[in-house]
Protein backbone atom coordinates (compact mmCIF):
# COMPACT_ATOMS: atom_id res chain seq x y z
CA UNK A 1 0.00 0.00 0.00
CA UNK A 2 1.48 3.21 -0.68
CA UNK A 3 2.08 5.56 1.81
CA UNK A 4 -1.24 7.97 2.53
CA UNK A 5 -1.52 11.34 3.77
CA UNK A 6 -4.29 10.92 7.20
CA UNK A 7 -6.47 12.74 5.16
CA UNK A 8 -6.56 10.19 2.46
CA UNK A 9 -6.45 7.12 4.85
CA UNK A 10 -9.45 8.60 6.70
CA UNK A 11 -10.94 9.04 2.74
CA UNK A 12 -10.62 5.63 2.35
CA UNK A 13 -11.54 4.30 5.70
CA UNK A 14 -14.97 6.51 5.03
CA UNK A 15 -15.47 4.42 1.37
CA UNK A 16 -15.26 1.37 3.37
CA UNK A 17 -17.74 2.21 5.98
CA UNK A 18 -20.24 3.00 3.07
CA UNK A 19 -19.40 -0.67 1.36
CA UNK A 20 -19.45 -2.85 4.67
CA UNK A 21 -22.47 -1.13 5.43
CA UNK A 22 -24.20 -1.57 1.84
CA UNK A 23 -22.95 -5.51 1.96
CA UNK A 24 -24.94 -5.44 5.33
CA UNK A 25 -27.40 -4.33 4.18
CA UNK A 26 -28.00 -6.40 1.01
CA UNK A 27 -27.29 -9.77 3.32
CA UNK A 28 -29.99 -8.79 5.35
CA UNK A 29 -32.28 -8.35 2.06
CA UNK A 30 -31.54 -11.67 0.77
CA UNK A 31 -31.69 -13.34 4.72
CA UNK A 32 -35.26 -11.82 4.44
CA UNK A 33 -36.19 -13.32 1.28
CA UNK A 34 -34.60 -17.04 2.23
CA UNK A 35 -36.56 -16.87 5.55
CA UNK A 36 -40.00 -15.89 3.48
CA UNK A 37 -39.69 -18.44 1.35
CA UNK A 38 -38.80 -20.90 4.01
CA UNK A 39 -42.01 -19.88 6.25
CA UNK A 40 -43.93 -19.90 3.13
CA UNK A 41 -42.63 -23.47 2.04
CA UNK A 42 -43.80 -24.64 5.80
CA UNK A 43 -47.52 -23.45 5.87
CA UNK A 44 -49.70 -26.39 6.14
CA UNK A 45 -47.11 -28.28 7.80
CA UNK A 46 -47.64 -29.68 11.26
CA UNK A 47 -44.33 -29.50 12.67
CA UNK A 48 -42.91 -33.16 13.76
CA UNK A 49 -41.68 -33.44 17.55
CA UNK A 50 -38.22 -32.27 18.37
CA UNK A 51 -36.50 -32.24 21.39
CA UNK A 52 -38.41 -32.07 24.65
CA UNK A 53 -41.40 -30.61 22.00
CA UNK A 54 -43.92 -33.15 21.15
CA UNK A 55 -45.57 -33.06 17.64
CA UNK A 56 -48.39 -30.71 16.90
CA UNK A 57 -51.76 -31.85 16.26
CA UNK A 58 -53.18 -31.87 13.02
CA UNK A 59 -56.38 -29.94 13.54
CA UNK A 60 -58.28 -31.74 10.50
CA UNK A 61 -58.32 -34.57 13.03
CA UNK A 62 -58.68 -32.75 15.97
CA UNK A 63 -62.61 -32.77 17.31
CA UNK A 64 -64.56 -30.06 16.61
CA UNK A 65 -65.49 -27.53 19.75
CA UNK A 66 -68.66 -26.18 20.20
CA UNK A 67 -68.66 -22.82 21.74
Amino acid sequence: MPDMTPVEFAALLGGMVVEVENAAQEGLERATKLVQREARAELGHYQDASGPFPAWPNWRKAPKMIA
